[in-house]
């Protein structure tokens, strides 16, 4: 009877230690199984670590895009300024002090557009008495003003010294301007032609300078029909209405 006792005690407990390790067994699989299911923490970390360095790249990457384009732009702004007859002095249309903000002395004066004007003036009141001298171009004139006086106009004004001479390729000069003989049309005889849509009279005027005073006029000359006009060397010609060539 003891015997068999026994022998029931040791089949339980072999029962029981085989269930253990099964449970312990069958625990470990479903584990393992469990992990591979999961992702790695450390990856994501990484991940989210990549994300937000990405936008920084990016944001490094644009800025360098915009710091090249400004540089482009500042480049390019710095040639518009450089760009053509960079040795030549301009002054553009506007009023200017004579003697501080611009140098005394004989300037070309073109227009920016079809026609340009200007006013020598002994001050900015407004005053009729305060005008010194004024006129028009279509083309070009020569004016010389001094130290003190106040020049307004239209387009561009150049030292006269560092001003290229207009001759038409044609030889035809017309339109209201004004040219030094010798440098813009040679000295010589030219025949004078009214130059006008309604065709109304011409007119033409030579001076030994170009101050634009009555007192500088050597020849003031009402152009009423096709005329010979002689020009030395040194005057200037005034053309209002008029074109110049030389005679058949």
């Amino acid at each position: 009877m003891e015997d068999k006792n026994n022998n029931t005690k040791n089949i339980i407990i072999i029962l029981t230690a085989v269930v253990i390790a099964l449970a312990v067994i069958f625990g470990a699989v479903g584990y393992n199984n469990y992990k591979k299911t999961q992702p790695a923490s450390t990856d994501l970390t990484a991940d989210k670590t990549a994300d937000s360095e990405e936008p920084e790249d990016n944001e490094t990457s644009e800025g360098k895009d915009d710091t090249d384009e400004d540089s482009d732009e500042n480049s390019n702004e710095e040639k518009k300024t450089s760009e053509p007859d960079s040795d030549i002095t301009r002054f553009y249309g506007g009023t200017y002090l004579i003697g501080e903000e611009m140098q005394a002395g004989e300037y070309v004066l073109e227009p920016d557009t079809y026609e340009g004007s200007f006013e020598v003036v002994s001050d900015l009141s407004g005053d009729s008495g305060t005008l010194i001298s004024s006129g028009s171009y279509n083309v070009r004139i020569y004016l010389t003003v001094e130290e003190g006086q106040y020049l307004k106009f239209d387009g561009v004004a150049i030292p006269a010294d560092e001003a290229d001479a207009l001759i038409p390729k044609d030889s035809i000069y017309q339109h209201t301007g004004m040219y030094l003989v010798g440098k813009d049309i040679q000295p010589g005889e030219y025949l004078a032609k009214i130059d006008t849509e309604d065709g109304s009279d011409g007119y033409v005027e030579i001076t030994d300078d170009s101050t634009w005073s009555g007192q500088s006029v050597l020849q003031a000359i009402i152009v009423e029909e096709d005329m010979n006009i002689t020009l030395e060397e040194g005057t200037y010609v005034r053309l209002v209405g008029v074109k110049l060539r030389e005679p058949y």
